[in-house]
């Protein structure tokens, strides 16, 4: 199993991995809150949650173990500091959270101190990301090639629709991505219609979050601007996508990319 922390610049450590040693803590535990009226279940959600992170900080052959912890520490605080969360991943599966506080045992040794450290997560779940793009080629290529579902493209003879497979039990999240130029663009996934009415220029994305609600458009310096008075009113931009196969419909005029985020209050188990 890879433990890993990547805090939001990118910079990353494997927690499970000399110098560092994670030990058995409550990061798999989880608990839904219960809503109850006149004491019936009338429903579940989730708040602030805090879990243990048990790791062992060694000596190194190039440093002590004081050295590797303050290392530690500068890569955890970087997200408090800047009020960012970063990702503590198991293998691919990850959970926003920051590290908020750490207690030691051992503090005076050089060799070996234990370290206790408090993750804080205002969203408690842990995520995989499967990921589908879609090209102005693919509808133009002759040689009508399917490959599965993990690879991103399809191709087709003339066609402009296709399918993904959500790998989720039920339905998800999602972060799509289309890309301009285009005007008012609309994709329809299982048969649900999602348009924003706006015009993208050459180098501009448009970004659809389902998770965060949000509707931006990313300039091509990467400035971000609300946009989100600019999607259709009458059905949902957030939608969720439902699970398994569904058909994907556009005009093949732009490119578009579509993230499924499946959610889990525990990681799922791998071989």
């Amino acid at each position: 199993m890879i433990v890993r922390y990547v805090n939001h610049n990118g910079t990353e450590v494997n927690l499970n991995k000399e110098p560092y040693k994670m030990l058995v803590s409550d990061l798999l535990d989880y608990e839904w809150e219960v809503s109850t009226t006149s004491n019936r279940i009338v429903g579940f959600g989730y708040t602030v949650r805090e879990k243990a992170l048990n790791i062992d900080v060694h000596r190194s052959k190039s440093a002590g173990a004081r050295e590797n912890m303050n290392a530690l520490t500068e890569i955890f605080e970087t997200d408090i500091l800047s009020g960012i969360p970063g990702r503590l991943y198991i293998n691919d599966q990850y959970m926003t959270c920051y590290i908020k506080s750490s207690e030691k045992d051992n503090w005076g040794a050089d060799q070996i101190i234990q370290c206790e450290y408090g993750i804080i997560t205002d969203f408690p779940f842990w995520i995989t990301e499967t990921e589908f793009s879609f090209k102005i080629s693919d509808i133009t290529s002759t040689d009508n090639k399917r490959y599965p579902y993990k690879y991103p493209y399809r191709y087709a003879n003339g066609m402009n629709n296709t399918y993904i497979i959500n790998p989720h039990f039920t339905e998800a999240n999602f972060k799509l991505r289309i890309y301009g130029p285009v005007v008012n663009p609309q994709i329809g996934i299982g048969g649900y219609p999602y348009l924003v009415n706006i015009v993208l220029e050459e180098g501009e994305y448009l970004e659809i979050n389902s998770m965060k609600e949000t509707v931006e458009k990313v300039a091509v310096n990467g400035e971000r601007e609300s946009v989100f008075n600019n999607r259709a009113k009458k059905k949902s931009i957030f939608k969720k996508v439902p699970p398994g196969r569904q058909e994907i419909v556009w005009p093949g005029t732009f490119d578009f990319d579509l993230l499924i985020y499946e959610e889990r209050s525990e990681p799922k188990c791998q071989n």
